[in-house]
């Protein structure tokens, strides 16, 4: 649903993830780990609304979407249950 892609390189314990073809970030795996209550981290959206309701229509576990005075912002539930948080400043 983020439109991200594993890089060329897998090191059996991290992937190494793109976006619109160039590094994002490294995400590692760990067995032992239990799926975090709430976000861990925020990404950026540019079209808050259109991240919003893109997630919903596909069916994807959203929050609230929330307005503040300087942002908005709301969780999703990934596939492993964690939490990942999606803001937009104004």
């Amino acid at each position: 649903h983020l439109g991200l892609t594993m890089g060329p390189y897998d090191y059996n314990d991290f992937v190494e993830l793109h976006a619109n073809g160039q590094f994002f970030m490294h995400l590692f795996k760990d067995s032992q780990l239990a799926p975090v209550p709430k976000p861990m981290f925020y990404l950026d959206s540019a079209d808050i609304e259109f991240a919003y309701r893109s997630f919903k229509d596909k069916g994807v576990q959203v929050s609230k979407l929330m307005r503040f005075p300087d942002h908005s912002s709301f969780v999703f539930t990934d596939l492993d249950g964690n939490k990942v948080g999606m803001s937009h400043f104004d």
